[in-house]
């Protein structure tokens, strides 16, 4: 046979065996497999050892390793003996297709999926001189999976009639819409949305404003003084102010030569300052020094609660839009909270309050004890107070943790069998050790669910 010959046929036979070795060959559908074994023994200890996975065709990779430990013991010759339950999440990889059930969720994509887990014991075995060595248990290997729901809110519904369910029948009221959770209690925010609304009393003509008045004399002659106008309301409130006022007379005074200190007392009188009483409302810092205002029920301003008239920083007392007024609650110094009228009445300039603190209103639930003492909080129809908005701030983190404690042993296999245990041991959740008494909750929540089953 000619060298040619010989060299085409080497050529084949190489191809062949490439083909051959890239072809999918089946996996094995039980651990009995020697291979497979093999093969999840080496991917159990790379993802021990924190390192990349190997793309196994047969085995998936695995993340969220944890392991602890259930049962230890000396043997007469001093070596010991640990046996640990772990868990791990598994998911495919792009050469993947081995026989072990993987996770199919995506939480951007999907609303609901399932999560699967290699659930399994290891047996490690140390020497007198401190050599470690771990086997797996195969026979304790378990696949299983659960299904997860992605927690989304549904569309509002429709506003409810103005005023449905309210004492009040007529006026200023308010109405509200309803949403629901894809997975109740696991939706952040509230199923609650309210707007106000006004429904009119009767059938009278509108309010409507008359013509400014003629504006009044002058308070000065020179050096800057005031005038002020009027207007009267006809049928009934109307929103604005009453009487506006303006600065005239702004040219500067002549200046006067000094009197003789053997003269009249007269001209120590015309030096008092004057105190006048037609502005109803400051329009600058000026204003709150030479003028004296009062609230509705007859008490003045001092001159610090006159500045806050007109401050309007992010962090003003007094609202300046009506807006404030449905996101805001306003309380007086005996701790009265205004009605939405009210409010709107200060932001027109139409009655005087005075003030003492705000809170932001929320339709949410609280996260932390400080918002509740600086907001307030609307549930069930009401405006919780401090103490209660703290009370279902704690009922709500107790629940939350006894939904979390109870899906521990679906989770890891494994958890508190009694009170020594708790106190003994230390169990992990999510990366973080459970308290003596999150640990006797789990152990009375795991008591429950074995009288559920039988």
């Amino acid at each position: 046979m000619s060298l040619k010959i010989q060299l085409v046929l080497k050529l084949l036979l190489w191809q062949h065996a490439v083909l051959a070795k890239n072809e999918k060959s089946p996996c094995p559908t039980s651990l009995k497999s020697q291979a497979l074994r093999n093969d999840l023994s080496k991917a159990l200890n790379l993802a021990f050892r924190g390192l990349p996975s190997m793309k196994a065709a047969c085995i998936p990779d695995m993340t969220n390793l944890k392991c602890e430990e259930i049962r230890s013991d000396t043997s007469a010759s001093g070596r010991k003996r640990t046996i640990e339950k772990c868990i791990a999440q598994v998911t495919a990889h792009s050469n993947y297709w081995g026989n072990f059930k993987v996770d199919d969720y995506e939480s951007s994509a999907l609303r609901r999926g399932k999560k699967c887990y290699f659930i399994f014991k290891i047996r490690t075995f140390r020497n007198k001189k401190g050599i470690k060595r771990s086997k797996l248990q195969g026979k304790h290997l378990k696949n299983k999976c659960r299904l997860e729901e992605k927690a989304t809110w549904e569309d509002f519904g429709p506003w409810s009639a103005c005023g449905q369910g309210q004492e009040k029948k007529c006026g200023e009221l308010e109405q509200m819409r309803l949403r629901r959770c894809s997975v109740e209690g696991k939706c952040q925010g509230s199923d609650i949305e309210i707007r106000t609304c006004f429904k009119p009393c009767s059938t009278k003509p509108s309010p409507l404003w008359s013509e400014w008045s003629e504006w009044s004399t002058c308070s000065k002659t020179c050096g800057g003084g005031t005038r002020i106008r009027n207007r009267y309301c006809q049928n009934g409130p109307c929103l604005g102010d009453k009487e506006e006022g303006e600065v005239c007379n702004k040219e500067k005074c002549p200046k006067k030569k000094p009197e003789s200190p053997w003269s009249s007392s007269s001209s120590a009188q015309k030096s008092e300052g004057r105190k006048f009483d037609f502005i109803s409302w400051p329009q600058s810092s000026k204003d709150c020094k030479f003028y004296e205002f009062y609230d509705q029920y007859g008490r003045r301003l001092s001159k610090s609660e006159c500045q806050a008239l007109l401050d309007s920083s992010p962090n003003r007392l007094y609202p300046l839009t009506t807006k404030e007024c449905l996101e805001k609650n306003f309380y007086l110094k005996d701790d009265r909270r205004l009605s939405n009228s009210e409010c709107v009445e200060i932001v027109d300039r139409r009655t005087m309050f005075i003030i003492k603190s705000a809170k932001k209103i929320q339709t949410r639930d609280p996260e932390n004890e400080e918002e509740c003492r600086s907001s307030d909080f609307f549930y069930s129809g009401k405006f919780l107070s401090t103490e209660e908005c703290i009370e279902r701030l704690k009922n709500l983190e107790s629940n939350q943790l006894d939904e979390d404690l109870s899906e521990y042993d679906d989770d890891y296999g494994v958890g508190p069998r009694s009170r020594k245990d708790c106190e003994e041991y230390e169990f992990f959740w999510d990366d973080r050790i459970l308290t003596v008494q999150e640990c006797l909750r789990l152990l009375a929540a795991s008591q429950r669910r074995q009288r559920q089953r039988y």
